[in-house]
Formats: C-alpha cells, structure tokens, sequence
C-alpha cells in the first residue's frame, strides 16, 4: 500500500468515522472501500458514455435495428 495525506471537511470526517464504528471497521479501511466503490462507479460511467458514442457513431452505418430494444445490452455488455 502507498500511504497518503488527504485533508477532509469536518462533516466528511465525522461521517466515516460513523460509518467505521457502526461496521466495527478502521477508519482507513472504511476510506478504501468507499474510495474503491467510487472508483469502481466512475468506470462504468466511462464504459457506458464510450458505449453511447459508439452506438451515435455506427447506429447509421450498421445493420443494428433494434438499440431502443436492446439498449441495456449495448451499453453493459
């Protein structure tokens, strides 16, 4: 692991420690997880933005019919 500082607001602060007593967890751990969920969260953003485009961009050239049907499956699969 790589250690880092990190400055947080006072509410911020307070609610991870909230969180880290009501899961029994430290306080760092309860930071990595929601720092690993966030980032986890922004991913799939991306991915779904690049699908989005892709779709735009290859909807008009392609023999793809059905993207209001199936749009789930061309944005998350």
């Amino acid at each position: 692991m790589i250690r880092t500082q990190v400055y947080l607001t006072k509410p911020i602060y307070q609610g991870i420690r909230i969180l880290a007593h009501r899961k029994n967890r430290p306080v760092a751990e309860v930071i990595r997880t929601l720092l690993e969920t966030g980032l986890e969260k922004e991913s799939k953003k991306k991915n779904s933005v690049k699908a989005l485009l892709w779709i735009s961009n290859n909807a008009i050239h392609t023999d793809i019919t059905d993207i209001s049907t199936n749009i789930d499956k061309y944005l998350y699969e």
